[in-house]
């Protein structure tokens, strides 16, 4: 297998386009807008995609995403044969069979997430009032993410998206919604950035500003995705009544490089 960077955004489309609902932030991250911040390694079989992994490298660490519907022998040689390329540390989203994959690297504590993915757009409830939040709206809204949601990865250039929704009580922001990826171009988008003030929860306000994105989002958005940890019972109940279907289990989890003088012969 040869292992590489590919700027071939037409092949990775149709790769990942198989299975949207698993790869809504990586076909997302096709559209321009997020392009740039990426880079999309491809596992090649006489000239063939046949498997692919995508890093983001806005943050100071970088994310990467090594997802699959099932594991195999070419997933894992593709990994093996990644991890020379990587960062010496980084954030992953990874299928739970994979961590140990990745040669030279010591995995931190993972968490059990989902990939949730909506049913069917036209089956939702109505949307509910909510307030349209702007770019003007970031110190309010990356503060209540800060207290509500630690570890957040909220970046202010997503208000610019224009699908942000937040509710106010007193005039101030107790509950907001986003996203992470809106790509109308791609035909996908990722929610996040959902956050409802801890004292405020259990009264439907997460449920509203969720709602109310995914009313706001363009009509070309075909699939919406999520992601949420697994221990995130209350906010799976919401996810599901609103009709997202469980999609894939994964993996979060740091990855640090240990030095070569320290890994085992």
């Amino acid at each position: 297998m040869l292992i590489r960077q590919t700027t071939d955004i037409d092949s990775l489309r149709r790769f990942w386009d198989k299975r949207p609902l698993l790869y809504i932030y990586e076909l997302g991250d096709l559209a321009p807008a997020w392009s740039r911040w990426c880079s999309f390694w491809g596992g090649f079989e006489d000239g063939r995609l046949v498997v692919a992994a995508l890093q983001y490298n806005k943050f100071d660490t970088p994310v990467l995403l090594l997802l699959a519907p099932g594991i195999n022998d070419t997933l894992c040689q593709f990994a093996a044969e990644l991890a020379p390329h990587l960062p010496d540390r980084l954030y992953v989203h990874i299928h739970p069979d994979l961590v140990d994959s990745l040669p030279g690297f010591l995995p931190g504590d993972a968490t059990p997430a989902l990939k949730m993915g909506l049913a069917d757009r036209t089956a939702l409830p109505p949307a509910p009032a909510c307030e349209t939040l702007t770019s003007e709206h970031g110190p309010e809204v990356r503060a209540l993410l800060d207290a509500a949601y630690p570890g957040h990865y909220f970046d202010e250039a997503t208000l610019a998206t224009g699908v942000y929704r937040g509710i106010r009580e007193g005039g101030e922001l107790v509950a907001v919604g986003g996203v992470h990826v809106n790509a109308p171009e791609e035909g996908v988008a990722a929610l996040g950035n959902i956050g409802v003030r801890t004292d405020r929860r259990g009264h439907g306000l997460g449920r509203a500003v969720t709602l109310a994105v995914c009313h706001a989002l363009p009509s070309e958005v075909r699939c919406i995705g999520l992601n949420v940890y697994a221990h995130n019972e209350a906010a799976i109940r919401i996810y599901q009544r609103l009709g997202f279907v469980k999609v894939a289990d994964y993996l979060e989890t740091t990855l640090a490089r240990v030095p070569a003088a320290a890994q085992t012969p």
